[in-house]
């Protein structure tokens, strides 16, 4: 019981250490075929794409992208709050080539997703390496959910 008590404040008290207000990078994990995937990749034929953050949740809903392609994918919120995006399987599964967030940029981070600040913006260029269905997701990493929420974004890779 004392350990049950002391897991639940942890997750309280790191959910309110969380930083809300920046524009922040989220640790995740690399995918194992990521540095050979983006050693080969082109990005002169990178694909735009533009993702709105919104109250609502995102825009667009859907995505169709193509396997073994670059994408450089443009987060704008245009929310009065900061937005989250987490995407670990996609991330995780995909080779991720640079994060470019709050004027810096890192290249290829492990990611699962990251933080928007209020009307802030972040680029976050991803080469396609596994067919699938993944997505974007608004709710807080920390949240564990009881029922599936409908404010994220359906990519499909083939």
């Amino acid at each position: 019981m004392v350990r049950a008590l002391g897991v639940v404040l942890a997750l309280a008290v790191g959910a309110c250490a969380y930083p809300m207000d920046k524009t922040v990078l989220h640790a995740g994990t690399c995918a194992p075929a990521a540095a050979q995937g983006l050693a080969k990749a082109d990005w002169q034929r990178a694909e735009t794409v533009e993702v709105a953050l919104t109250e609502d949740g995102f825009e667009p809903v859907l995505l169709r992208l193509k396997k073994q392609h670059p994408y450089v994918f443009r987060f704008h919120n245009r929310d009065d709050r900061t937005r989250i995006v987490k995407a670990t399987d996609f991330f995780t599964r995909n080779a991720v080539a640079s994060a470019s967030l709050a004027g810096a940029t890192v290249e290829r981070p492990c990611l699962s997703g990251l933080n928007i600040a209020k009307g802030g913006s972040a680029e976050v260029r991803v080469l396609t390496l596994e067919e699938g269905r993944y997505g974007f997701s608004g709710e807080p990493f920390w949240y564990i959910p009881l029922t599936r929420t409908a404010d994220g974004v359906v990519l499909t890779v083939e």
